[in-house]
Parts: C-alpha cells; sequence; structure tokens
C-alpha cells in the first residue's frame, strides 16, 4: 500500500506519468521538463505565466531547476520495466524457474518453451499461435475456445457456437470452416501462379520498351548526326557556290566596266575632235574671203563632208555595249544545285516512285485516265472496254507497278471537293464488287467523303472497314512505304509537313499504288 501511494506522488500533474526530468517551480511544485516547458511556451503571448496546479502567477518566466532527488527516486519506478515484467508469459510445463515461452497451444490453452514444444501433439487440431499476455483473437470471446468458422463479415465461431446453432454471420453469410482454408491456399496458388505469368509477361513487355527506347535513342542520335553532317556539307557548298556565283557577277561586272570605259574613253576623244572640228567649221563659215574658203576646203573641210557618214557608223558600233550574262550565271547556280541535291539523295536516301503511274487496264469504265497516265477522274462509260478479271467496277485504278520489298515514296495532288481515296492495296483485292480501297483487310486508304449529315467535307484513314478520323488543310499528300518494316505513312505536304497516320502491318503480297475518284481527281506528283 505505502509502494502505491508513493507511486501516485510521483505523477506528474499535468502528464499523470511518473516524471521524466522533474524539475520544481519557486512554488514548490514539481512537473515534467517537457510538461513544463510546453506549458510555459502556451503562456508567452500573454506574458503571464501561472503554476498547472495552484495558479500562482509569476512576472517573468520561471526558472526551471531540477529535482535531483526526485529524479532519483523515479528511477525505481521506470514504466519499461515493469512492462516488461507484466507481458512476459511462462512456459505451463516447467516446474523449477520461469522459462519464457516461446508458444501458445490455444486447443490446449497452454503456453509453452521450445522443449516443451517438441514433446507437445502435433495433431491437426491443435492450434499453435505467438505467445502473447493480450486476449487472443483466435478464440472465441464467448466461450473462450479456439475459433472453428468464420464468415464472409469476419466473425469468427468456436465448436460451443456451432452447438448453439449459429450457422451464418450477421449479414446471413454462410460460415467457412477452418479446415477449409487447405482449397482456399490452392486457389491462392493457382492465382499466384496466373500473378506470376502476368508479371512474367509485363517483364518481357518492359524488356521490350526499354530496348524499343534504346533503339530510338540509338536510331535519333544517328538521324541527328547524319542531318547534322548533311546540313553542314551543304552549307559549306552552297558557301562556295556562292562565292562562285559572286566571283563571276564581279568578273563580268568588271569586263563589262572596262569595255565601257573604253568606249566612253574612245567616244570622249572624238567629241573632243568634233567639237575641234565644230568650231573650225565655224569660224571658216563666217570668213568673207572667197580664197581663203576655197583654201580651206581643199585643205580641212571636203575630209570633214566625205568622212561624216562612216564616222556616224563608227558611234553606231561603240554603243553596243557588253552586257551581263545572266544565263552562264542561270545554268552554273541550276548546275551545282542539281549535283548539290544528287549528292544529298545519295546520303539521305529518300526512295522516290519516279516511275510511277497507274494502270489504265485496271480503271473501271467511269474511269478517265490521262494521256501521261498520271491523272485519273471520273468520266463517261467507254463501250468499246472489254471485260477482262483485271478491271474494277468501281471507279477505282491501279498503279503499273507493284512494290514486294525495299522502300518508296511517291506524292499526290487531289482535288478539294468530292469523294476520293489514295493508298495501297494487294493485287488480290476483289475487283468485282463494289468495295472500294480501305473496306477490306487487302487495303489501306487515305480518304475525302462529303458528310450528308453534316454537309462538310471528312477526312479519314481506313483499314478493314475502320475508319479513324483526321484533320487536313491542304492537298498534296506524301506517302511512304516501308515493305519490311510493315508502315505505311502519309505526310500532309503543307508547310511545316506534317504526319497524318502511319498504318503498321504484316505485308505478305505485293503491293499497288491504288487510286478512287467519284466527282474528283488525284494526280501522281512529278
Amino acid at each position: 500500500m505505502a509502494t502505491a501511494n508513493l507511486r501516485s506522488e510521483l505523477n506528474c500533474p499535468i502528464c499523470l506519468s511518473i516524471f521524466k526530468d522533474p524539475v520544481t517551480l519557486r512554488c514548490g511544485h514539481n512537473f515534467c521538463q517537457a510538461c513544463i516547458s510546453a506549458s510555459l511556451d502556451s503562456q508567452e503571448s500573454s506574458q503571464v505565466y501561472t503554476c498547472p496546479q495552484c495558479r500562482k502567477r509569476f512576472g517573468v518566466r520561471p526558472a526551471l531547476p531540477k529535482n535531483v532527488t526526485l529524479c532519483n527516486i523515479t528511477q525505481y519506478f521506470h514504466p519499461s520495466e515493469s512492462e516488461e515484467d507484466s507481458t512476459a508469459v511462462f512456459c505451463s510445463y516447467c516446474m523449477h524457474g520461469q522459462t519464457l515461452a516461446v508458444t501458445t497451444c490455444l486447443t490446449c490453452d497452454a503456453p509453452m518453451c521450445g522443449v516443451h514444444l517438441d514433446l507437445h501433439s502435433k495433431a491437426e487440431e491443435h492450434v499453435f499461435v505467438k505467445s502473447t499476455s493480450s486476449p487472443d483473437p483466435r478464440k472465441c470471446p464467448v466461450h473462450k475456445k479456439v475459433l472453428q468458422a468464420f464468415c464472409h463479415d469476419g466473425v469468427g465461431v468456436c465448436i460451443c457456437c456451432m452447438l448453439e446453432g449459429v450457422e451464418a454471420g450477421p449479414s446471413g453469410s454462410q460460415l467457412e470452416r477452418l479446415c477449409e482454408t487447405v482449397l482456399r491456399q490452392e486457389q491462392l496458388k493457382n492465382v499466384t501462379k496466373e500473378l506470376h505469368s502476368v508479371k512474367d509477361q509485363n517483364d518481357k513487355k518492359v524488356q521490350s520498351l526499354q530496348e524499343h527506347g534504346k533503339r530510338v535513342q540509338k536510331k535519333a542520335t544517328f538521324l541527328a548526326d547524319s542531318a547534322a553532317t548533311l546540313f553542314r556539307d551543304m552549307r559549306a557548298k552552297l558557301e562556295d557556290l556562292e562565292k562562285t556565283v559572286l566571283e563571276e557577277i564581279r568578273r563580268q561586272e568588271h569586263q563589262s566596266l572596262n569595255s565601257t570605259s573604253e568606249s566612253l574613253q574612245k567616244l570622249q576623244m572624238e567629241q573632243d575632235t568634233l567639237v575641234s572640228k565644230i568650231i573650225y567649221i565655224e569660224d571658216m563659215c563666217k570668213v568673207t574671203d572667197p580664197l581663203t574658203i576655197l583654201q580651206g576646203w581643199r585643205s580641212d573641210c571636203s575630209q570633214f563632208c566625205d568622212n561624216e557618214e562612216n564616222e556616224d557608223r563608227n558611234v553606231e558600233e561603240d554603243l553596243k555595249l557588253e552586257d551581263l550574262d545572266e544565263g552562264i550565271i542561270s545554268a552554273m547556280v541550276h548546275s551545282m544545285l542539281t549535283r548539290i541535291m544528287s549528292d544529298i539523295k545519295c546520303k539521305f536516301h529518300v526512295p522516290e516512285a519516279s516511275d510511277l503511274a497507274i494502270n489504265a487496264s485496271t480503271a473501271g469504265r467511269f474511269v478517265k485516265i490521262s494521256g501521261d497516265l498520271k491523272t485519273i477522274s471520273e468520266g463517261k462509260i467507254h463501250p468499246e472496254t472489254t471485260e477482262t478479271p483485271e478491271i474494277f467496277d468501281a471507279f477505282q485504278a491501279f498503279s503499273t507497278r507493284s512494290f514486294s520489298s525495299g522502300k518508296h515514296y511517291w506524292e499526290v495532288q487531289a482535288s478539294n471537293s468530292g469523294c476520293w481515296r489514295v493508298g495501297v492495296a494487294y493485287s488480290s483485292v476483289d475487283r468485282k464488287e463494289e468495295i472500294f480501297f480501305g473496306d477490306d483487310n487487302k487495303s489501306w486508304a487515305l480518304c475525302l467523303y462529303e458528310n450528308e449529315e453534316l454537309s462538310e467535307k471528312q477526312y479519314s484513314v481506313s483499314h478493314d472497314n475502320a475508319d479513324k478520323d483526321i484533320s487536313v488543310s491542304c492537298q498534296r499528300f506524301g506517302i511512304y512505304l516501308d515493305y519490311e518494316a510493315g508502315r505505311l505513312s502519309f505526310y500532309e505536304l503543307c508547310d511545316p509537313i506534317r504526319h497524318l497516320h502511319t498504318f503498321t502491318a504484316t505485308f505478305t503480297e505485293p503491293l499497288h499504288a491504288a487510286f478512287h475518284t467519284f466527282d474528283s481527281w488525284l494526280k501522281i506528283a512529278n
């Protein structure tokens, strides 16, 4: 009793726990250092400090001297030691001494040490848990018996509950016996296998994505280096071309100016001579002595009259000045630019399908093909057309050549109205049905059609009758086919060039460039 009373006196009035680092106010009351410091901090704004126990006021914040005696006493009542003693669980079977238990058999309700655990029954009905002094959640709170079943609400029942007729949980869900957990574990094992399988697949996808990222970075670095080298060479060649052209212009300018200067100097000298002659003749005209006039005529005036026509002809010839030769400058620029572009195509290859033309023998009877086989449009029916397996029933046609490998690029100019489709298709596409390019799994197309409901034009890309709407702002398109990579890309050739869509597929047959028109036209651009 005395110990209990003493312990109650060692409690801090603020936290009601054993003093920790006790300090004393001038009024004589003791507190934990942390507790009283927090209390005084809360009173800081009012500048009025009081004792939490006796309410005595202090003019200034009081000092907090440590209570050494009380600190020494509280060491004997350290809560950690008492808690450890109170939570210890000892073996029920050890007769001598207190041996800490390592487990507890819920069936026998007996904690035991490692030695007695080895001697204990290992039957399935015996349930072992870690030893603890707290109430075990594996026992029925009513009958203190080991739980035998659980409902889906998480409520457990023991054998006594079952004997009393408990067959369901609070929400009416059926009970599931603990012995059935083996089936649940098998289910969990199957789920684990499936999850591992999914994880392995995801790991492969992650690895594939990482490898793809590395390939993209490597390819981007290569293309960036190639482009930088290409433009550096282009700038150097253009600078050389600029230097050469400017030198040629300066040379022609200098040559022309020299010629002009010589002609000007010669003409100036002739002008001076003419002025002298004019003055002489005018003076002769003023002479009244006939003898002097006749003498002057014989010596000078007659030759002035005889050479007048020749001198006029010579002046006209001298006025035919030499001009700059723009033709050689244009030829020089064109030739060198052509050479530069040829080098660019070799270093940064763009595989153009320059010989692409429309195959008139595949065109439907209502299709008109231009003489150069580059333009397709809707035309009148041609009675003389012979029906062959190659001819389309629809307003469609193929290109003369096909693509079974490699990379190819061509450009198409399209009308801004009507309906048209342009793309690629297999040779085996059905030609005798009203199936347009993009409506089956053998063709891929960029399309323009009139939306009758909205009364406006609509652009889309189509394959296997699956359409995807896209926006288009100009009518010139680039088509890039990489057969081995299985990529078909459409580009809008505006300023700047814009990517419209890319189809990906595994091509298994030769592909033809495909054209479809209705109230419209398509032209293979040069």
